[in-house]
């Protein structure tokens, strides 16, 4: 499901200029999508932040901007291989605290479910807040 979903969206999707408050740090960017995440995997084998860790007390944003039909497929391969990060278009930003600002509101992804969504949103980390016991 999630393959054709990608598809429709890589063909009838558009690219959106957004600004990006990462620490402080200013980086305007046109992208076709944008992923934050604190670990490595986005589930089903497609490991979009390989050098994400979640307990490193940081998040990476993995800005991604429209790729041509002819790099997307070789793309999806490093997606699934863990090599994503080789793709030289893509950026990946290490971050405490980021604020993403659009133009309009929009929507936004939350652990693979749709919201709609303000202009604006920050993401924070709050480092060792989870205790988690592992068997």
């Amino acid at each position: 499901g999630y393959f054709w979903v990608g598809i429709k969206d890589y063909f009838f999707s558009r690219s959106e200029k957004i600004t990006l408050y990462a620490d402080g740090k200013q980086l305007s960017r046109k992208i076709f999508t944008l992923t934050v995440a604190n670990t490595p995997q986005y589930g089903c084998g497609a490991v979009i932040a390989p050098n994400a860790d979640p307990s490193s007390g940081k998040m990476i944003a993995v800005i991604v901007p429209k790729l041509s039909v002819f790099r997307i497929f070789p793309a999806i391969k490093k997606l699934f291989s863990g090599s994503i990060h080789e793709i030289s278009q893509l950026e990946f930003i290490e971050f405490k605290n980021l604020r993403i600002k659009r133009s309009k509101p929009g929507i936004y992804h939350a652990d693979g479910e749709a919201h709609k969504g303000n202009p604006n949103l920050n993401i924070s980390i709050h480092p060792s807040a989870l205790n988690v016991i592992v068997p």
